[in-house]
């Protein structure tokens, strides 16, 4: 079963190597209740942990047709991400085993 939400995904680069993500790129949420929860955007993977933010963050949605901003929610928490490299599972059982 698929859950289709409308999700905010605010970037900062922190000098990884991360290609620049579309404005409509697809992404998908595993285990977002757990501590280390991981997403996809594009085919990019990255597995994220909670904390407290520094303040409320507020966000804000642009109606092009008025030229305002509106606003949508705001949230005290912070998903931070690092970009992971995703290796088959038969790779992860066998540690002898080199890359090919």
């Amino acid at each position: 079963q698929y859950l289709s939400q409308k999700a905010v995904v605010s970037t900062q680069s922190t000098g990884e190597n991360v290609e620049e993500i579309p404005d409509l790129a697809d992404i998908q949420v595993l285990e977002l209740e757990s501590e280390e929860p991981y997403l996809q955007v594009g085919g990019m993977v990255f597995r994220g942990k909670y904390r407290d933010s520094v303040g409320t963050h507020m966000l804000f949605e642009r109606d092009t047709e008025n030229d305002k901003y509106e606003y949508v929610m705001k949230t005290e928490k912070e998903l931070n991400c690092k970009k992971v490299v995703v290796l088959p599972k038969e790779m992860c059982t066998d540690p002898e085993k080199e890359p090919s």
